[in-house]
């Protein structure tokens, strides 16, 4: 009892200090089912007087049900911009430009900075303020709608203020009712430790401004518990003003590296501030990106400034390799699974193979990445028994059985195509994907397990052709993980069918699926007869809008060492256009389009996470009675890392084609956009290309 009146004097002592300044952060309840809000001027054992923005209201203690007091941040008092006492928010506000000079962008960052404070001790301070400018309607949410992620045991949060101005001059205030806190992957517990802090700005207004500023302070920074940040100089948005801070307390370990800046930007400057030292960038008046069709990573072409803080890669990796042995708690259960497993089994290759199909097939994967849990992993103990496990964890149950197989294997961390990797900002936030390099006498093997769709050797999408760090003998090598070659990520389809002179097509397609294609079929094992029904007459309308599914059948897509299949057996009635003589028709099972190539040219690459080959084969049967008249002429588009080529034959009464895209990189920087734009062309004019048969 004594600890609540010290509560409630408290309370009075610090809203009362208040003066004329209504806040609106408190909210009174009463029984009959009505709040106020504003702010608790005095509480008696008798009454309770509140104060709104209208005026003084007074209850008796037994009308109200409680009190919910909101927290008092800088600047709540404001009412209208007269009682703005901020001088940058001021200075933005009156010198904002004329909305005529930005047609057609939804809103426009007036003023953007960055504040990081790096300690000796490990501890990191960032503060992050952005006032910005609606234009449309489209860019309300992206000014008012906010999210931060943190580890709440070494991190903390605070939005030091949020509010916007609306066009009439009035000043409106975060509700602490708009602010929500919580884990994201409470589903997960064992798992659950990333938190997320989410906060909406009500009443935001086309024309309107909107000032945020935000904190999260870190207690430690460790080579497993890594920092790492990367800050974006251009936006889907006009920038006024641009800037990063960081101050470094001499002595602690502090990296960056200015990626993809422009020739004509200003460098960062550097001073001296007591025991810091102080970098800082500023960049005005930065254009918009505007996007394109197939665009890549921002990582790949943005401008940015990368900073880690912490060890070397040495360092980091005899962190980990120490953490992997003390997770290795040698159960007895390991060996037992691994001499089950390996039975028979004589080549190193063999018994990879084997050990990885027992894990992605019998340790139920957990998507929450070490990235948002931890990079330690757990005790090998716990994953055999829990059978789940997140990236990590299943990575860490393959690297100690394949040790207790007598198999040769690294631990790696690998980047992917969203995060940006160099040797001189090392962090494992820029490496997140953990991956087994297995070194075999002749080859090496690489193997990613996050998925039960890819065979051992087929790395994810994301992360070919980046560059990774391996971790042996307490040093840390850095590769560039292989880019497989087209025909090791194929879909390749067969169709045969016939064409009666009525018009109607009935056929059969087979299609085989490479690499990580495979997705695309091997999830059917986990989904019932029905939904498998459904999903092949959406794929049977690929092959013509009208096809009916008559039968289906999946093949091999059990067992990860095997190719798995597609089978369809499908008719169009009228899928020939006919007349007297004639029959009018297109390739079926053939979608090529020009979508992406419309721009005569391209400001930024044309982007594939993957390289990847399509192959065709369409036989068609011809009715009795009918030759073909016309047909398109075969073709070929060969540049570097693509082409494509199609080709047309006639044996007796049946109709061949044939056609083979392949595609190498991932990237086709905008002097080769044309050679990608032919390709496309030519691939769509086959498409939709007619094919004429006449009567003899």
């Amino acid at each position: 009892m004594k600890r609540t009146a010290v509560l409630i004097i408290a309370a009075i002592v610090c809203y009362s200090g208040a003066g004329e300044h209504i806040s609106n952060r408190d909210v009174l309840y009463t029984k009959d089912g009505e709040e106020f809000r504003g702010e608790l001027k005095e509480i008696t054992a008798e009454i309770i007087e509140f104060l709104t923005a209208d005026s003084s209201l007074i209850f008796t203690r037994e009308d109200v049900v409680s009190i919910e007091f909101g927290k008092q941040r800088p600047g709540d008092w404001w009412r209208t911009v007269d009682d703005i006492d901020d001088e940058l928010l001021l200075k933005v506000i009156g010198y904002m430009p004329d909305p005529e000079d930005y047609a057609g962008e939804n809103y426009i960052i007036l003023f953007d900075a960055h504040e990081i404070t790096v300690g000796l001790d490990g501890s990191i301070k960032h503060i992050h303020r952005e006032i910005s400018q609606v234009y449309t309607e489209g860019g309300k949410d992206r000014v008012a709608l906010h999210e931060l992620y943190y580890f709440p045991d070494i991190e903390r949060t605070e939005i030091i203020h949020a509010r916007s101005i609306s066009p009439d001059g009035r000043v409106l205030h975060l509700d602490d009712t708009a602010i929500e806190r919580g884990p994201i992957n409470a589903y997960n517990p064992d798992y659950d430790r990333r938190t997320i802090l989410k906060y909406a700005l009500g009443e935001v207004a086309t024309g309107g401004v909107t000032d945020i500023a935000e904190r999260i302070v870190r207690t430690k920074t460790e080579p497993l518990e890594p920092y790492a940040e990367f800050f974006y100089f251009r936006d889907e948005a006009p920038v006024l003003h641009r800037e990063l801070i960081v101050r470094v307390e001499a002595g602690a370990p502090f990296n960056f590296e200015e990626v993809n800046w422009p020739a004509n930007w200003p460098r960062f400057k550097i001073r001296d501030e007591g025991p810091f030292t102080v970098f800082t960038w500023t960049v005005e008046d930065i254009p918009p990106i505007i996007s394109e069709a197939l665009m890549p990573p921002r990582a790949k072409f943005t401008p940015m400034i990368a900073i880690s803080v912490g060890p070397d890669w040495d360092s980091i990796a005899t962190e980990f390799l120490v953490s992997l042995k003390e997770a290795d708690d040698y159960p007895a259960i390991a060996d037992e699974i691994v001499k089950r497993i390996i039975k028979g089994k004589k080549k190193p290759a063999e018994k990879a193979a084997a050990i990885y199909n027992w894990v992605v097939e019998k340790i139920r994967y957990v998507d929450v990445p070490a990235s948002e849990y931890s990079f330690k992993p757990r005790k090998l103990s716990a994953i055999l028994k829990n059978q789940y496990a997140n990236d990590l964890d299943r990575t860490f149950l393959f690297y100690a059985l394949a040790h207790r197989a007598g198999i040769d294997a690294n631990f790696v961390f690998a980047s992917d195509h969203r995060e940006y990797f160099d040797r001189k900002t090392p962090s494992l936030f820029s490496a997140t994907n953990p991956v087994i390099k297995i070194n075999l006498d002749t080859d090496t093997v690489w193997a990613e397990l996050s998925s039960e769709y890819r065979p051992l050797g087929v790395l994810p999408e994301m992360i070919m052709g980046e560059e990774a760090v391996v971790f042996s003998e307490s040093k840390a090598n850095i590769t560039r993980l292989p880019l497989p070659a087209p025909d090791r990520e194929q879909i390749e389809e067969t169709i045969s069918a016939e064409i009666d002179k009525n018009g109607d097509l009935k056929g059969t397609l087979r299609a085989r699926y490479f690499g990580n294609r495979q997705r695309e079929i091997r999830g059917f094992k986990q989904v019932s007869d029905e939904e498998i029904r459904r999903a092949m007459e959406e794929r049977a309308s690929e092959i013509h809008p009208n096809a009916v599914l008559e039968e289906c059948e999946l093949n091999n897509i059990e067992k990860l060492e095997k190719i798995p299949e597609l089978n369809i057996e499908f008719r169009v009635k009228n899928y020939a256009l006919t007349t007297d003589k004639l029959l009018v028709f297109q390739l079926p099972g053939l979608d090529y389009s020009t979508w992406g190539i419309g721009k005569s040219s391209r400001e930024w690459p044309v982007w594939f996470d993957s390289p990847f080959r399509g192959v065709h084969k369409i036989e068609i049967e011809l009715p009795k009675g009918y030759r073909v008249y016309h047909i398109p002429n075969d073709t070929l588009v060969s540049a570097d890392s693509v082409s494509y080529s199609a080709n047309f034959e006639v044996e007796k009464r049946e109709l061949i084609f044939s056609d083979d895209y392949s595609r190498e990189r991932l990237s086709f920087p905008p002097e080769m956009y044309p050679v990608f734009q032919d390709s496309r062309r030519v691939q769509a004019a086959i498409s939709s290309s007619w094919i004429v048969l006449q009567k003899e």
